[in-house]
């Protein structure tokens, strides 16, 4: 929801949940996607200059 543009009060309104709860879901899960992205992001860097041989 979030990630697709809807602010953290809508997500509250909708979901019927504290606002302080959807903070702590996007702070807790996005910060896991974006690690997921940095390491995907090494791992194509690696294997465009060849340093990785499968």
């Amino acid at each position: 929801m979030y990630a697709n543009g809807m602010s953290m009060r809508a997500i509250s309104r909708v979901l019927n949940v504290p606002l302080g709860t959807v903070f702590t879901w996007i702070k807790r899960y996005g910060g896991q996607k974006y690690k997921k992205l940095v390491e995907l992001w090494s791992r194509a860097k690696d294997l465009v200059r060849g340093s990785i041989v499968s």
